[in-house]
């Protein structure tokens, strides 16, 4: 028996799958998080401050997320939820202590600007949303490199 699978059949099946591709570095990105926690004793201001922002940051990215998935997300919404992805990676570096920490908060970055490049593919969103999407790849891939060779050299 041959199937044949239409043009909406097979952009239907690819939707649900890039629905759920995300979840993975959600759920590392959450992981990451609980690391950090509310603030320690004894912990400074600037820390303190830096793990408040990273919770925010965390929050608003999981919402957004959501938004995705159930097709309330809007165009008009792509660039702030780049940039939010890219202070949150930062944050999550910021607050540390580790390089193995930061690298996997590198790693999120781009598991995540992976996952909005084939959102940004699947959902036919338009071109210049396209290429900051590719844009925000290379440039989580370059964070991610660093990371890794600031591992290396341990």
């Amino acid at each position: 028996m041959i199937v044949t699978l239409t043009a909406a059949v097979l952009s239907a099946a690819i939707a649900k799958v890039e629905a759920i591709a995300p979840a993975a570095p959600l759920a590392s990105m959450n992981r990451l998080a609980r690391l950090h926690g509310p603030s320690a004793p004894g912990d400074g201001p600037e820390r303190a401050a830096g793990r408040a922002r990273l919770e925010a940051l965390v929050q608003y990215v999981s919402r957004i997320h959501v938004r995705m998935s159930d097709g309330s997300f809007r165009n008009d919404e792509w660039f702030n939820m780049l940039q939010v992805e890219r202070d949150m990676a930062d944050a999550g570096s910021a607050v540390s202590a580790l390089p193995e920490e930061v690298l996997c908060w590198r790693r999120v970055g781009l598991d995540l600007a992976l996952s909005h490049e084939r959102f940004a593919a699947v959902r036919g969103v338009p071109s210049q949303l396209r290429d900051q999407a590719r844009a925000q790849v290379e440039f989580m891939r370059a964070q991610y490199a660093t990371a890794l060779a600031r591992c290396a050299q341990r």
